[in-house]
């Protein structure tokens, strides 16, 4: 029975709730960027009534982040928050564990680490 040659990397595809999760973060995304829809409709609510998940909220911000360069303020900007929204934007992304930490490309590299030398996600 011949198999993979010696050496030779495997892909994997993503589980089905991983490419789901993908999917709706970028649906979000796209609505969220374009301005029909609130981050207070589309992201908060449906996370409060349990018919969004965190990993969704996570890859959503991810997202973001990578367009913002990691920053949060820049962030709530593109999801059309006002700034006397920002802290809350915050605080509500601590507190249901969706603050992700985002490190710019060094090299053409992106760090898949955690944010410094705590783990937890930098936030400006």
């Amino acid at each position: 029975m011949a198999g993979p040659a010696h050496g030779s990397v495997v892909s994997c595809p993503k589980a089905p709730a991983e490419a789901l999760a993908d999917e709706v973060a970028g649906e979000l995304y796209v609505r969220l960027t374009s301005g029909k829809a609130s981050f207070w409709s589309l992201v908060y609510e449906p996370l409060l009534a349990r018919d969004l998940t965190r990993d969704t909220v996570r890859r959503l911000v991810r997202m973001g982040l990578e367009q913002t360069g990691g920053h949060y303020t820049a962030l709530a900007d593109l999801f059309g928050l006002d700034k006397s929204d920002y802290k809350r934007f915050l605080s509500f992304l601590r507190k249901h564990d969706c603050l992700v930490a985002h490190q710019p490309a060094r090299n053409g590299r992106q760090d898949k680490g955690a944010g410094g030398p705590s783990g937890a996600a930098q936030v400006a």
